[in-house]
C-alpha cells in the first residue's frame, strides 16, 4: 500500500491527495514494482509544523528557503517533501520541489476520478449560471360585495355630503342671514327704544318747558300782582306831603331862569321846569324836603320837547341825587347824578304804559324801600332797580334837551311816607 509523503497517511492505488493533510501524490502502478526497502520510514504527523532552518517571514506569512545547512541525511536516501497549507514546500538536498497546488483548489477536496466523467481535479467548474425569476404574488381573489352593504354605503354618503351641504348652507347663506336679522333686530330695537327715549324726553322738555312757562307765567303774574300790592299798600294811606303846584306851598320849590333861557317857575296853575340848550338838563329842588322810604308821585304833561322826571334822595349844594327820566317816545330811564357834569344810567326800558307824544298827561310814582326802587307809569309797574348810593335827601322836578326845547307841566304832587 502507498502512504503520504508527507504525514505517512495510507492511500488508495487511485489517490491523488493525501486525506491526511491534502498533499498532492504520485500515482503508482502497483505495489510490488517499489521494493519495500525503498520505501521511507513512515514519520509521526507533527502535531504543528515547526519552523525549520533558514526560514523568513514574507508579507501574508512565512516563505521557507532552502536551508544552507548540509542535511546528515545519506545523500542516497530520496529527499521528502514537506507541505501543509500554511506552507510552501520545499525540497532538501538536491531535491526540485513539488508543483504548488493552485489557490483555487480546495486542498481538503476528497479524490476525484476523472473516468467517472467528474470535473479535474484541482479546477473549480461553477455552476452554470441560471437567471433569478421573482416568484410571482398571488393574485387577491375579489370578494362581491353584498348588494346591502353597496346600499347602506350609498345611503351613507349621501348623508355625508348632505351634511357637508348643509353646513356650507348655514355657514355661508343661513348664520349670516341670521346674524343680518339679529343685527337689524337688534338695531331696530335700539332705533325703537332711542326714539322712545327721544320722545319720552322730547315730551318730557315740553311738559318742562310748558311747566316752567307757567311758573314764569304765574310768578310773573305773582310778582306783578305783588308789585302792584306794593303801589296800592304805599299810595293807600294819607300822604305826609300833598301840593297842586299851581303856586308856592311848603316845599319850598326854587325859582329861578337857566343860562341860555328857560329855567324853574310858576305858570298857568302849574310848575313848569324848562330848557332850551340841547343836552342840558334843568333841575328843580324843593329846598324844604328831606325823605328816605316814601312813595312820591306826581301828573307830569311834556308841552313839547323830550323829557320830564322826578328827582329823590337828593342833595342841592353838591348835586348828588337820583333822576328818574320819562321821555315821550314812550323809554324809562334812571340816572344817579354825582356832579354837574357825571352821571351813572342804572336802568332804561320801554314801556307800553307810557302815553308817547307831547300835550299827553302821566302819572309817575317813583316808590323807595331802602335799597330797591320801584318805578310806575299811570299806577302801572314799569321796572326797578338798587342801589345804595344815596338813602334818602330832597325831592324835585326837571326837564332835559335832548334833541330840542323842552318844557313840562307838573301838578298835584303827593308824597306817602313808608
Amino acid at each position: 500500500m502507498q502512504h503520504c509523503p508527507n504525514c505517512g497517511t495510507p492511500l488508495q492505488t487511485v489517490a491523488k491527495f493525501c486525506p491526511g493533510c491534502g498533499q498532492r501524490v504520485a500515482l503508482a502502478s502497483s505495489p510490488a514494482q517499489q521494493p519495500a526497502s525503498d520505501l521511507p520510514p513512515t514519520p509521526p504527523a507533527p502535531s504543528e509544523p515547526a519552523m525549520l532552518a533558514g526560514e523568513n517571514y514574507g508579507s501574508y506569512g512565512p516563505n521557507v528557503v532552502a536551508s544552507t545547512a548540509q542535511s546528515s541525511a545519506p545523500t542516497s536516501s530520496p529527499a521528502h517533501s514537506i507541505s501543509s497549507p500554511y506552507h510552501t514546500p520545499v525540497s532538501y538536498t538536491g531535491q526540485a520541489p513539488l508543483p504548488v497546488t493552485p489557490y483555487s483548489v480546495n486542498p481538503y477536496d476528497p479524490p476525484v476520478d476523472p473516468a467517472a466523467g467528474q470535473r479535474t481535479p484541482g479546477i473549480y467548474t461553477p455552476p452554470p449560471y441560471m437567471p433569478y425569476t421573482p416568484p410571482t404574488p398571488p393574485v387577491a381573489t375579489r370578494r362581491k360585495r353584498s348588494p346591502l352593504l353597496l346600499v347602506l354605503l350609498a345611503i351613507l354618503l349621501i348623508v355625508v355630503v348632505g351634511s357637508g351641504v348643509s353646513l356650507i348652507y348655514y355657514a355661508g347663506v343661513a348664520l349670516p342671514a341670521q346674524a343680518n336679522a339679529q343685527a337689524t333686530s337688534t338695531a331696530q330695537a335700539a332705533t325703537n327704544t332711542a326714539n322712545t327715549q327721544a320722545t319720552g324726553t322730547a315730551q318730557a322738555i315740553t311738559n318742562a318747558t310748558a311747566t316752567a312757562n307757567a311758573q314764569a307765567t304765574a310768578s310773573v303774574q305773582q310778582t306783578a300782582t305783588t308789585r302792584q300790592t306794593i303801589y296800592a299798600q304805599a299810595t293807600n294811606g294819607s300822604p305826609v306831603f300833598q301840593s297842586s303846584l299851581a303856586g308856592p306851598d311848603s316845599a319850598g320849590w326854587e325859582t329861578y331862569d337857566a343860562v341860555g333861557g328857560g329855567g324853574c317857575y310858576y305858570s298857568n296853575g302849574a310848575f313848569h321846569a324848562r330848557v332850551q340848550n340841547q343836552h342840558y338838563y334843568v333841575a328843580c329842588f324843593g329846598l324844604n324836603t328831606n325823605y328816605s322810604n316814601m312813595a312820591f308821585e306826581v301828573s307830569m304833561t311834556i308841552l313839547n320837547g323830550n323829557q320830564g322826571g322826578l328827582i329823590f334822595h337828593g342833595n342841592k349844594n353838591s348835586l348828588k341825587f337820583y333822576a328818574f327820566r320819562v321821555s315821550s317816545d314812550g323809554n324809562v330811564a334812571l340816572y344817579a347824578s354825582q356832579d354837574n357834569s357825571h352821571s351813572n344810567n342804572l336802568f332804561y326800558d320801554h314801556s307800553d304804559a307810557i302815553k308817547t307824544g307831547t300835550g299827553q298827561t302821566n302819572i309817575v310814582t317813583v316808590i323807595t324801600r331802602s335799597s330797591t326802587m320801584y318805578f310806575y307809569i299811570n299806577k302801572q309797574y314799569v321796572g326797578q332797580a338798587q342801589d345804595t348810593a344815596y338813602s334818602s335827601g330832597q325831592i324835585g322836578l326837571l326837564s332835559a334837551d335832548i334833541s330840542a326845547a323842552t318844557d313840562v307841566a307838573y301838578k298835584n304832587a303827593r308824597v306817602w311816607q313808608l
